[in-house]
């Protein structure tokens, strides 16, 4: 039986990494970003640590709110990569209609997906028109960072 296996490069020094939620829980017309800091993100993602930036957003990127920063960085040094980061997102986001998208940040502001899922609560599959344009390899190979390699694997 082939199968394909997805590898990825490990980012040495984040910048950033955490979660996006495209649809917050008292508001599904808007998302949440939550960061930690030169981190890799574990005890944000485990529930062992806490966000370090906390952004909410409505999903056009017309209005942006920080609700908050706990490190000593400023708005100026991270807003404009997050807005970058919001696109690419809203794009994954109109694709694959996963609601749960991990993200690291590195040194050199390039922007690594680590995985991306739909929420369990998901009651918005992926729209019909959305299946239509969806090509998976294509999304993987010009949105994300990584390597694959293909293995005959045996059962």
């Amino acid at each position: 039986m082939k199968q394909s296996i997805l590898l990825q490069e490990m980012v040495l020094r984040p910048k950033f990494s955490g979660t996006i939620f495209m649809r917050s829980k008292d508001d599904p017309n808007t998302l949440i970003v939550e960061a930690k800091y030169n981190s890799y993100g574990e005890g944000l993602m485990s529930g062992l640590e806490r966000t370090d930036i906390r952004i909410r957003s409505v999903h056009d990127l017309s209005t942006i709110k920080i609700e908050s920063i706990n490190v000593n960085i400023k708005p100026i040094e991270f807003l404009p990569l997050f807005y970058n980061l919001l696109e690419e997102a809203i794009e994954i986001h109109w694709l694959t209609g996963c609601d749960d998208l991990e993200y690291c940040i590195d040194e050199e502001d390039n922007v690594h997906w680590l995985q991306i899922r739909p929420l369990p609560t998901n009651k918005n599959p992926i729209k019909e028109e959305q299946k239509n344009h969806l090509d998976i390899h294509e999304f993987f190979n010009n949105m994300l960072h990584y390597r694959t390699w293909e293995a005959n694997l045996m059962s």
